[in-house]
């Protein structure tokens, strides 16, 4: 534990941003987990047609870019562009790790996870990692054909087994 930066300090701030985060902005979506053992390839490693896990409700803040429209061949295309705060204890406490190719149900619009930024540390030390950052593209609803997908998933594989070996 660093000289200024004791355990007593450490709970104080989780303990704030739970409250904060879960009870006073009381912001959450719905996020779900890529099944890697379902999901099937195609001869370029590509997986086309992703299936998902059931979904799991979780707190966080969204920081999200305006909306904005880009002229294709086939009509306009929206894009908005969030960023997901998630605080690493409460993912933790329900057994989640965000990764990429992951989906987040937000605001009636899916978004895939590009990029997940875990390098949030307090007091700039990197045994107290804090948040977990995602970076999120919107992405088709035709692409993510999620009510389909919730009944064809194989429970050999769970995904809390996956993520607790993320935290260990």
């Amino acid at each position: 534990m660093p000289l200024f930066f004791k355990s007593n300090d450490v709970n104080l701030i989780n303990s704030l941003n739970v409250e904060i985060i879960n009870n006073i902005i009381d912001t959450t979506i719905n996020l779900y987990k890529t099944s890697a053992y379902d999901t099937e390839g195609n001869l370029y490693g590509e997986a086309p047609d992703k299936l998902y896990y059931p979904a799991v409700n979780a707190a966080g803040l969204i920081e999200h870019d305006d909306e904005s429209f880009e002229d294709e061949d086939f009509g306009p295309d929206m894009e908005q562009p969030i960023i997901v705060k998630f605080h690493r204890k409460t993912l933790q406490d329900i057994s989640l790790y965000p990764e990429i190719g992951d989906i987040i149900d937000y605001n009636d619009r899916y978004y895939e996870i590009s990029e997940v930024v875990d390098n949030q540390f307090l007091g700039g030390q990197v045994s107290l990692k804090h948040s977990i950052l995602c970076k999120c593209h919107i992405t088709k609803k035709d692409r993510v054909d999620i009510e389909e997908i919730n009944k064809t998933i194989d429970t050999e594989h769970s995904a809390v087994d996956m993520v607790d070996s993320i935290y260990d």
